[in-house]
């Protein structure tokens, strides 16, 4: 972390020893006029090639895969009435039944 820090005040450095004004340079209308097309080419790509591909990627194989992993190796959930010492089960949990190793953890 400190070494981009670093990294980040010597490039500081470098554009004031070039007599780069980093503001005038963002403010250029070519500069605005680039990181216009720029922006507006990455969420086409986005929207027309990626997001299809990746978010099935993400929902269909790789979310379930983690889902199973992470479930598997967590402990079942406590009875309200195991953890708690007051007369009713407290606020938000579940008022019927304790919880199998069956079923999933729901935050």
């Amino acid at each position: 972390m400190i070494k981009w820090i670093v990294i980040f005040i010597l490039i500081l450095l470098l554009l004031a020893y070039f007599g780069l004004n980093l503001r005038s340079l963002v403010s250029s209308p070519t500069f605005q006029d680039n990181w216009g097309f720029l922006s507006n080419l990455a969420v086409t790509v986005w929207d027309n090639y990626l997001k299809g591909p990746l978010s099935y990627l993400w929902n269909d194989v790789i979310y379930p895969i983690l889902d199973k992993q992470l479930l598997s190796k967590m402990p079942p959930v406590p009875s309200p009435a195991a953890t708690s010492t007051s007369a009713g089960p407290a606020s938000g949990a579940r008022s019927s039944g304790s919880p199998t190793s069956q079923e999933p953890f729901l935050i």
